[in-house]
């Protein structure tokens, strides 16, 4: 990886510079010379490849290349996951439209499953892949998850247990659809549940009445991550927020 990590890091003025609305800066450069890149390319030839974001338009371009022979080739960007500066945040869960939700309810359902205790101060909760914050306009509440219940819990069959540690798998089969009856065709609709990586912004919004309640989750870490995927599995969507996030409309592939 030695070469690709090199033409990462070229010598000279980039071809084109900017900054984002978060103020990180982003910078190109043009590698043409074709013993660089054909080390490059053999570098990476027999690189195991996670699709951690864009899924799907690699899906979409599989598509596209199956109707349109010829057209095998998909831009994208590779970054190394031991890469320095590269984290991974939560995506905290906002939840909306609930039928006869309350956070008394909720926290009377959860017990079978997880011991329940008031949340002070939800912007210092630390949650893990085992605990995990409630925030809602009446208060908060922090839910673990107890070792004897883990096993327990209405896990999809044939799913691994690293899959089932993944604190967006707890959340999601623990309380999500057993307790508020946000099936995953809901996840997928988009009707009942937003997302935000800013702890700030859910606990604000939640205590505002903005939406019903704001789950708080552990990110998922690099070692979780591989760990599931290696495995033959996907994590179960929006598992991670990638950040920095790459700068799109700077390159083009013509199709």
């Amino acid at each position: 990886m030695k070469s690709a990590v090199a033409a990462s890091t070229p010598g000279g003025e980039p071809i084109a510079e900017a900054r984002d609305l978060k103020g990180e800066r982003h910078r190109l450069w043009r590698v043409t010379d074709p013993t660089t890149i054909a080390r490059v390319q053999a570098s990476l030839g027999g690189a195991h490849v996670i699709i951690a974001d864009g899924h799907h338009r690699y899906e979409t371009a599989v598509e596209y290349a199956r109707r349109h022979p010829g057209a095998d080739d998909k831009l994208m960007a590779f970054f190394s996951l031991d890469g320095p500066g590269l984290t991974i945040f939560p995506n905290h869960r906002l939840v909306h439209d609930v039928e006869h939700f309350s956070l008394a309810r909720l926290s009377d359902a959860a017990r079978r499953w997880f011991d329940v205790a008031p949340l002070a101060d939800p912007l210092a909760c630390r949650p893990t892949n085992r605990s995990l914050g409630v925030v809602t306009e009446q208060g908060a509440v922090s839910l673990t998850l107890r070792p004897e219940a883990f096993d327990t819990l209405p896990w999809p069959a044939g799913t691994s247990r690293a899959w089932r540690e993944l604190a967006v798998s707890i959340l999601h089969e623990g309380v999500l659809k057993p307790l508020c009856d946000i099936t995953d065709t809901k996840l997928d609709a988009k009707t009942h549940v937003d997302y935000t990586a800013d702890q700030a912004e859910a606990v604000r919004l939640a205590r505002a009445g903005r939406y019903q309640a704001a789950f708080l989750i552990a990110p998922t870490t690099v070692d979780e991550l591989q760990a599931v995927v290696r495995g033959g599995e996907v994590l179960p969507q929006k598992s991670t927020h990638f950040y920095p996030k790459l700068l799109d409309g700077l390159v083009f592939s013509r199709i």
